[in-house]
């Protein structure tokens, strides 16, 4: 498997709403579970980087856990950021077409 590969796999893992609690379970100390809030109809993962119980695990005692929720963090976030910069992009394309 190529590095691109591994790298947009792991990507997934850390974006993917099923497995990163897994993954987060894995990692926290024995007694801790992943944070949980009462979703729409369920009780689900509080895993949103606004949750309160989420943001607490970025000052966890494990830097495995701190990393790990970075990670996730950033993974989450970036396609947000990608779009961002494509529309400053453009529009800086639109600016220069127009002498501006």
């Amino acid at each position: 498997m190529k590095l691109q590969e591994k790298h947009e796999n792991i990507l997934k893992l850390i974006r993917s709403n099923k497995q990163f609690p897994k993954i987060l379970a894995e990692l926290l100390p024995e007694g801790e579970q992943v944070p949980t809030k009462m979703g729409t109809k369920k009780i689900i993962p509080a895993l949103a980087k606004t949750d309160v119980s989420f943001q607490l695990l970025l000052t966890h005692s494990d830097d495995k856990v701190r990393q790990l929720c970075r990670a996730r963090i950033s993974a989450k976030s970036w396609p947000t950021w990608i779009q961002r910069v494509q529309k400053l992009k453009a529009q800086a394309k639109v600016m220069k077409h127009h002498g501006q």
